[in-house]
């Protein structure tokens, strides 16, 4: 998957409180428009909040500095305890960004796995990035399946590569969402993005359910936290050390689609796409603004005068 990121830095008076080890990781945020990424941006909007929580993990770790443990949070990779490293990091580490492929062959054919992920690392190679995809992992609700990244941590970890793992809350052309949750989308299907023809696109869900319980009882907020936090739980004793980094995913395919340009007959390039904001819980989000500032009739309707798919800026309002 294409990733496009931007580096997300702690206020400055979180950040000078963090030890000396922690300066040295840091969380990756990539802004993820097809997906809620308020989930993390939240902590930033907060920042008391976060100061206590990262302090809360610090004094954990000041007065117990042996100790492993399970952090609940996606704070847990900024602020675990960093493991010493025997090799230096480069000026400029090389990470290579790997196939679901070669992925699940750590799976079935460790020692083959093995050979090539050696190699790489004996090319300079510092570490490698694999994609978390939601589908595979969380076959049902809240029982999720690390096998398969379970046997390629501890080989990447056992050659001395380092891993930037992206969490892939979409679909694509060999990915869907979980199985449970298109069922789900069967029952409300306005939890998926929708153009103003009606068309829906499956690839992702919604803004519009952030804070909808939609999922077996769960928001779509928490479906995703819940997730994180329990590869968190999972891999506790790599984080800081094999596993370094994390981000999530923009969408699908990674650039911005939001899903505005649909990879169907509808779109062609270079056209500007559409909105795809006409579910029924964001047409009542923008109702809901509209009323707030005094004009009603704003929030009848999406965009009159954006375009269609195929046109061009030049030809739309």
């Amino acid at each position: 998957m294409q990733s496009l990121r931007q580096r997300s830095s702690p206020p400055a008076h979180i950040a000078t409180q963090q030890p000396r080890w922690s300066q040295q990781l840091h969380l990756t945020v990539a802004h993820h428009v097809a997906i809620p990424r308020r989930s993390l941006q939240a902590a930033w909007q907060a920042p008391a909040a976060l100061a206590s929580t990262v302090e809360l993990v610090q004094q954990r770790v000041r007065h117990q500095p042996e100790q492993q443990f399970q952090q609940n949070s996606i704070v847990a990779f900024s602020t675990h305890r960093r493991l010493e490293e025997p090799e230096q990091q480069p000026a400029v580490p090389l990470f290579v960004s790997l196939s679901d492929e070669l992925c699940a062959a750590c799976h079935r054919q460790p020692e083959a796995a093995r050979g090539g992920l050696k190699a790489l690392h004996g090319l300079g190679v510092w570490g490698v990035v694999v994609n978390i995809w939601w589908g595979q992992v969380e076959a049902a609700p809240q029982q999720y399946d690390w096998a398969q990244y379970q046997a390629f941590f501890q080989v990447a970890g056992e050659v001395g590569l380092r891993v930037k793992v992206s969490f892939c809350f979409h679909g694509d052309e060999k990915h869907t969402l979980p199985a449970w949750v298109l069922e789900e989308g069967k029952q409300c299907p306005d939890m998926f993005f929708t153009d103003r023809a009606g068309c829906r696109n499956t690839e992702c869900l919604s803004v519009g359910v952030d804070h909808v319980p939609a999922l077996a009882g769960r928001t779509a907020l928490q479906a995703y936290t819940d997730l994180m936090a329990a590869f968190c739980d999972n891999f506790s004793e790599l984080l800081g050390s094999v596993v370094t980094d994390a981000d999530i995913g923009l969408g699908p395919r990674g650039e911005y689609r939001y899903p505005s340009t649909p990879l169907d007959s509808r779109w062609n390039f270079p056209g500007i796409g559409e909105f795809q904001c006409y579910d029924r819980f964001m047409v009542a989000s923008l109702s809901a603004a509209a009323q707030q500032v005094g004009q009603p009739h704003w929030g009848n309707s999406g965009p009159h005068d954006a375009g269609s798919y195929c046109q061009w800026p030049h030809q739309t309002g």
